[in-house]
């Protein structure tokens, strides 16, 4: 009986000692449950950093890439619209060639007004803007017809930037004549630099003055006519102008961009050639010359 009870008892406790066994493993097994839980959890965490880290790189990059490219510079066109005119034409032959246009009033053409006009032609030239201004604002003041003073004080004002008070004067000038050829090409001058070239080359239509006394006018008209797709019209102008003052660099490319738009490309070649001679284009007519001659 004795055995029976101590068999019993031994299995008992071996019982107990499986169970603290099992106890045990099963502790052990949580607990690797647990780190490997953790290290797959540091793992999805990393994983999630390192995708919006390079989110967000490539979001840096990609806006980097936008503000560079809109530096990029864009092919220029070619400008053959100076705003000022290249030369001055004295008082004397200004009032001279005033008298030739019908519907102007009878200017007083004697010494002081001349003599004025010329003061104020020569402080502009010596870089005294602000007083020729003042002194032309005077002028027209005293004598509103005189228009070589208008011409000029509008071209001053241009220069000097003050463009919104020289588009005021252009107007109130073409209202008193709208058949001077200067006010309205500075009126078509004022509606290029609006983008709105349709309107500039309509109101130059407007007229017909002498090509010979006028050519800044139909050079204007020239460069717009090609704008405009009418490069045939633009060359036949051009070429009248160049025979008018073959040193004029700015012509000769205008003729050569015109004819290149005609598929004349062996004729525009001659007029960049023409130009290039001259030794008095811009550095970036010069460059747009070299590079079709070279092209």
């Amino acid at each position: 009986m004795s055995i029976i009870n101590q068999m019993l008892k031994d299995l008992e406790q071996r019982k107990n000692a499986s169970d603290r066994t099992m106890a045990g493993l099963v502790g052990m097994q949580a607990v690797s449950e647990r780190r490997t839980h953790k290290k797959n959890k540091d793992i999805f965490h990393f994983i999630i950093i390192t995708l919006c880290s390079l989110s967000i790189i490539f979001f840096i990059y990609h806006k980097i890439k936008i503000v560079s490219s809109s530096f990029i510079p864009h092919k220029k066109e070619v400008h053959l619209i100076p705003f000022i005119p290249s030369h001055r034409v004295s008082a004397g032959s200004k009032i001279s060639t005033l008298k030739q246009h019908k519907n102007i009033p009878k200017l007083m053409t004697d010494s002081s007004v001349e003599t004025q006009y010329q003061r104020a032609l020569n402080l502009s030239s010596m870089g005294a803007m602000d007083q020729s201004i003042n002194m032309l604002n005077k002028l027209i003041t005293e004598f509103p017809h005189f228009f070589p003073a208008r011409e000029l004080l509008i071209n001053l004002l241009y220069q000097t930037g003050n463009p919104s008070r020289a588009d005021q004067w252009v107007q109130n000038s073409l209202q008193l004549q709208s058949t001077y050829p200067p006010f309205v090409e500075l009126a078509a001058r004022a509606l290029v630099k609006q983008n709105k070239t349709s309107e500039a080359l309509q109101l130059l239509q407007t007229i017909h003055p002498s090509l010979k006394k006028n050519p800044n006018f139909y050079a204007l008209m020239a460069t717009l006519y090609d704008r405009q797709g009418q490069s045939d019209l633009a060359t036949e102008l051009y070429e009248q102008l160049v025979v008018l003052q073959p040193s004029n660099s700015v012509w000769w490319v205008g003729l050569g961009v015109a004819l290149d738009h005609t598929g004349k490309q062996d004729q525009a070649l001659i007029a960049y050639s023409r130009a290039e001679k001259t030794n008095n284009l811009s550095p970036e007519l010069n460059a747009y010359v070299n590079t079709r001659l070279q092209g």
